[in-house]
């Protein structure tokens, strides 16, 4: 059982939906790509291909996890660099897959590129570029491979294509490094949690943390996880409070027929509930 980046950010999101899939995956609601997250995967492979082409010609990994890891090192003894797809495993069951790392001779340490194909650097929600580069380092780290400095490899804003693309225009290099040393003991720190939590026998699955949360948010085994919630739940009111939710769910309150007629809403919320 391997905690991958994917995994770790399905963690900081709900633990419990993980611990479902890693635990008892017929329970598990895997999350249906639509036609657009499809069209997201696909770009961001292409865009990854055309970034690779930034650096020297390098050496891709391929095979299992445990083959592409066990090739990594071997590949690693001999400072072979640039790397793609270099994949880290640990004993206590971290998972990295780096998109690219180049050995820094005068650190005799490795830099880390991730790339991404937004156009800019997220900090925030579950799409958190500095966590993502954050736990491939403590992987590395792990793994006993030191790393120096790390970067995140985006697409250009500005760049406006005139002819042939130059890539050297259409990405932008960004050095993260400082963002992620202060990150890291806290990304170091839930990695070992989650790694613990996944362990644990006597998980309460009667609900989860995604409770609290609006719809949009919510983990993709929430039906599950939440069976006391109806489909159609306090939780689909237009524009509802997080304060105004929890006041509810303290109550018990999970149906919209339930909220009382003095509880405070807006007067649109209070015409979507009287319908």
């Amino acid at each position: 059982m391997y905690l991958s980046k994917t995994d770790f950010r399905e963690y900081l999101q709900c633990p419990k939906c993980l611990w479902l899939k890693k635990n008892e995956p017929d329970l598990y609601i895997k999350e249906i790509a639509t036609e657009f997250d499809q069209k997201l995967i696909d770009e961001g492979y292409e865009v990854e291909l055309a970034a690779r082409k930034l650096f020297q010609e390098g050496t891709l990994i391929g095979g299992s996890n445990e083959e592409a890891a066990a090739k990594t090192l071997e590949l690693i003894k001999t400072k072979t660099s640039p790397l793609f797809q270099a994949t880290f495993l640990t004993g206590s069951g971290l998972l990295a897959k780096t998109d690219v790392i180049i050995y820094n001779e005068f650190a005799d340490a490795w830099n880390i590129y991730e790339i991404k194909s937004s156009t800019n650097i997220s900090t925030s929600g579950n799409d958190n570029h500095i966590y993502d580069i954050t736990f491939q380092q403590y992987v590395m780290e792990q793994a006993g491979i030191p790393v120096e400095d790390l970067y995140i490899i985006h697409l250009n804003k500005e760049y406006k294509k005139k002819g042939d693309i130059e890539l050297f225009e259409l990405f932008s290099i960004t050095d993260v490094t400082e963002l992620v040393k202060a990150e890291y003991d806290k990304v170091e720190s839930a990695a070992k949690e989650a790694l613990v939590f996944l362990k644990d026998k006597n998980v309460d699955l009667s609900s989860c943390s995604c409770l609290y949360t609006s719809r949009r948010n919510h983990c993709s085994s929430f039906s599950v996880l939440n069976k006391n919630v109806p489909d159609y739940s306090i939780r689909d009111i237009s524009r509802i409070s997080a304060k105004n939710l929890r006041l509810l769910i303290d109550d018990l309150i999970m149906s919209i027929l339930d909220i009382p007629d003095d509880f405070d809403l807006s007067p649109n919320q209070r015409k979507q509930v009287e319908l």
